[in-house]
């Protein structure tokens, strides 16, 4: 990083209410039209950071660089334009899915045809070079033609003043690989890479930038990479993704943090932002492993779906007091132990979707699969990848990657559980106790703590009993509390080396939701 100016942190990429709305908020792929994204707008937390790629003219990869305006399907420009000002109104942050880095064939769109092939990258054979994704094709483009240029600018111009934006996310500036380029408007044969870096870094100048997987050089003008998991992190993948550990057996290799070590403080990291998610306890404990944040694939109709929304608000609790407190913070310390018992097979999940309307998503990218919102696997079970321990800025995680408790550090973590910890904070997931009332449930918590009172937060089914461990300066206190439910009557219940047990309000049904609770010390 030192060797080659690697040095910008993400603190300088963005003014500073956007930074601290990007690192409170999950990143939301939200599949659906104009008119039904808006009317989800007021049930989805806030901030979120909402992802589209329904709205593509021609399509997914297709009649690139055109990409406005919008298909009939999804609405008008003016009211995508709306749905904009609305989303940013209620404190939500805009990213919708460009991407300026090739030209589409089948059919050209009008910059294409206007400039003919002269814009298109060489090879040593003196030939284009061909791209094709799924039954999508074209051609890679040579960033330093003028026709280029000045394609990606009118782009740009158009998502910071026709239909404002808050982050240019642009596809494959992190994904794509060095290759000649032989086409006589670049400097040099060599140049292929540093003309697409000079193309972003001129973006970057304008908006904060979020990009497919990523490298090391383009850590210095991206804000958000958003991949690098498909391999490694068990779970839906495409096809092409073999799983790591079928090729090395796992009692071979550790994960050691190269991206987070050069970038953790300069880019926010998420998993692909079209086909990786987090939906089941197994993705949130690697995700907060490898200090990523949280991000979430839904359909706009499925707002009312409080299974689905019970999900997206507890990973936004979870982005708001663990992620939000690493985001752009430094890797300072990593450890990855694979457990004795992992084995060199690997079982692929049978993952169920259970997306309440499959045909909301209108526009299907090719260039990876696409996840749909799903909670939990089934059988077979998922392997066993030991336990990962690791801080970024002041946040300490603890993260079981295996599907049997353990013993981690004086905790008892269930399969896939977690503990997470800063000043002022703790989360994670905790293994009912020894003895444990037949209503005490596997725990899901994060607390929030000041000089006169805690917040904490529960995700579980009503009526079950639940565990909470509370930070300073309730920490290690035994002792009366009175906890009061949003909307309930105060409580009295009892700290018990600061960890505290609550029965969770009854209520209709057994769908997992988001509670909270004030707690406070219990008048004399």
């Amino acid at each position: 990083a030192s060797a080659n100016g690697i040095d910008r942190p993400m603190r300088a990429k963005m003014k500073p209410e956007v930074l601290d709305r990007l690192r409170r908020a999950v990143l939301l792929k939200i599949h659906g039209g104009a008119r039904e994204i808006a009317a989800a707008l007021p049930l989805l937390p806030s901030p979120t950071i909402l992802h589209s790629s329904g709205y593509l003219k021609g399509g997914f990869d297709k009649e690139y660089p055109d990409h406005l305006p919008p298909n009939a399907g999804f609405g008008t420009q003016a009211e995508m334009r709306d749905l904009h000002a609305k989303a940013r109104a209620a404190g939500h942050l805009v990213m919708p899915y460009t991407n300026p880095t090739w030209r589409c064939d089948h059919p050209r769109g009008p910059p294409f045809l206007a400039a003919g092939e002269a814009p298109l990258s060489v090879g040593p054979d003196g030939n284009p070079y061909r791209e094709s994704y799924s039954r999508n094709d074209g051609w890679t483009t040579c960033f330093w033609h003028p026709a280029v240029r000045a394609a990606n600018r009118e782009l740009r111009r158009q998502f910071l003043e026709d239909v404002p934006v808050d982050i240019l996310f642009q596809d494959q500036v992190g994904a794509r690989a060095w290759r000649w380029d032989f086409n006589r408007a670049g400097p040099l044969p060599h140049a292929y890479a540093e003309g697409l870096l000079s193309q972003a870094d001129e973006d970057a100048a304008l908006a904060p930038l979020g990009t497919e997987d990523g490298w090391d050089r383009a850590a210095q003008v991206e804000s958000m990479l958003c991949g690098f998991t498909f391999t490694l992190v068990p779970g839906r993948r495409p096809e092409w993704a073999h799983p790591f550990r079928t090729a090395y057996p796992p009692a071979t290799w550790e994960l050691w943090p190269l991206a987070q070590r050069l970038a953790h403080d300069k880019c926010a990291f998420y998993h692909h932002d079209l086909g990786k998610f987090v939906v089941t306890p197994s993705d949130m404990a690697w995700t907060l492993g490898l200090g990523f944040n949280m991000s979430y694939s839904m359909n706009a109709s499925a707002a009312s779906d409080a299974r689905i929304m019970g999900w997206l608000a507890w990973l936004d609790r979870v982005q708001k007091s663990v992620c939000a407190r690493y985001t752009g913070e430094p890797l300072h310390a990593f450890q990855h132990r694979q457990s004795e018992t992992a084995n060199t097979e690997h079982r692929t999940p049978n993952i169920e979707h259970r997306s309440p309307d499959s045909t909301a998503n209108n526009q299907q990218p090719t260039t990876h699969s696409q996840s749909a919102p799903v909670l939990a696997p089934r059988a077979p079970p998922l392997p066993d990848d030991g336990i990962i321990r690791a801080q970024y800025g002041p946040v300490r995680v603890v993260a079981n990657l295996g599907p049997q408790p353990r013993e981690i550090d004086g905790r008892s973590l269930p399969g896939f559980g977690f503990h997470a910890e800063a000043p002022g904070m703790t989360a994670g997931v905790r293994q009912p106790p020894p003895g444990a009332p037949a209503t005490t449930s596997t725990s899901a918590f994060v607390t929030e703590a000041s000089a006169d009172h805690a917040d904490v937060w529960f995700f579980g089914a009503p009526g079950t009993e639940a565990v909470a461990e509370l930070p300073p300066p309730f920490a290690s206190a035994n002792g009366a509390v009175s906890a009061t439910f949003d909307g309930g009557e105060p409580v009295r219940a009892r700290l018990s080396d600061g960890t505290l047990r609550l029965a969770l309000p009854p209520a209709s049904g057994a769908t997992p939701r988001l509670w909270h609770a004030t707690v406070t010390p219990a008048p004399k």
